[in-house]
């Protein structure tokens, strides 16, 4: 028979060991070490590779700008030598222009030229005047006097310019110009000065 002494001893536990107790959280934990040592690893490798490719490419950048840089000095020192030479050329040729006589039509031509200057100087100074110089220069044109200076000038210029060009008839078209409207009064004033004296004989 068990007595009431005997039910009042405790139980004794049986200690767990440290395996039992962290054995799942352990292989967890040396899971994840593994994965962050191989991830570590990649991360490694990848900034080696870029580290890599960027001196490569450094270098490689600078090969070319060295590349461009001797070429484009070929193709300036090529251009100027162009240029030079052009300039020698051009100047040789001047040289033998100004040792030649120059030629009577172009002697001819210079000389029409600054006398149809000399012609259209007036007219150019009038158009740069005001509006109202510019009509008492238009009335002061119809006196006698003002055709007798326009037709001298018409027979200096035309002495000197070449028959048949555009130079000539330009100057003689701008000095002729003024006597126009004097023939036109003349031939209507004409017939209508006859007309009244034919009626006063009549009366």
């Amino acid at each position: 028979m068990t007595t009431f002494k005997d039910e009042e001893k405790p139980l004794k536990k049986t200690p767990l060991h440290v395996s039992d107790l962290y054995g799942p959280r352990i292989s967890e934990w040396r899971d994840r070490e593994l994965q962050l040592s191989r991830l570590h690893e990649e991360i490694v490798g990848k900034r080696e590779s870029h580290l890599n490719y960027s001196l490569a490419y450094a270098q490689n950048r600078a090969k070319r700008l060295q590349t461009n840089q001797l070429v484009d000095i070929e193709k300036s020192r090529q251009r100027n030598e162009k240029y030079l030479q052009d300039v020698m050329l051009i100047s040789e040729n001047l040289r033998v222009d100004e040792s030649n006589p120059v030629s009577p039509r172009l002697a001819t031509l210079q000389s029409n030229y600054w006398a149809m200057v000399k012609s259209l100087k007036p007219l150019w100074e009038e158009n740069l005047q005001p509006t109202n110089l510019r009509s008492s220069r238009t009335e002061l044109r119809g006196t006698p006097r003002a055709e007798s200076l326009n037709s001298t000038r018409g027979q200096q210029t035309g002495a000197g310019a070449i028959p048949g060009s555009a130079r000539s008839q330009k100057s003689t078209s701008v000095n002729f110009r003024a006597t126009e409207p004097n023939i036109a009064k003349q031939t209507v004033q004409k017939p209508e000065r006859k007309s009244i004296s034919k009626k006063n004989k009549t009366k």
